[in-house]
């Protein structure tokens, strides 16, 4: 396997205010409720969401809390996931297409190389051999 190229390790961010730092929709729910936000508020906060998603809405059979997560972020629940791209014009779109009253901001995040040459990511879900649901009884 090749290392990436440079291009290959930038990202972009967009948010359609400026005055916001780059920081996560969950972050910014938590400061407006209280002074500061710690990590532990944050993990407190999507635990909650995470069994409360499941037990009361039904909501993440068969996924793993990160699929989960996922999904609720792109419905608009707040989450500690930042949604990036690889497409600065994507981005910036984004970034003016709301609030059409404030600036917008784009943020450009590269990746650093580990030895390998490959960025340091992680994976929300785990790798997938076959359909989940070949060879599962009814209700099961």
């Amino acid at each position: 396997m090749q290392p990436p190229s440079d291009s290959d390790r930038i990202y972009y961010r967009r948010q359609s205010n400026a005055d916001n730092n780059l920081s996560s929709s969950l972050f910014r729910t938590l400061m407006n409720f209280k002074e500061t936000a710690t990590e532990e508020d944050m993990n407190h906060a999507e635990q909650t969401l995470i069994r409360h998603m499941r037990a009361e809405e039904g909501i993440g059979r068969r996924m793993t809390d990160g699929e989960l997560l996922a999904v609720l972020q792109h419905w608009g629940i707040p989450t500690r996931l930042i949604d990036v791209s690889d497409l600065p014009l994507e981005a910036l779109f984004f970034a003016v297409d709301h609030d059409l009253g404030l600036d917008g901001r784009l943020f450009v995040i590269e990746l650093p190389a580990r030895l390998n040459g490959h960025p340091d990511t992680i994976s929300l879900a785990p790798p997938r051999q076959r359909l989940e649901w070949r060879n599962c009884a009814r209700e099961e």
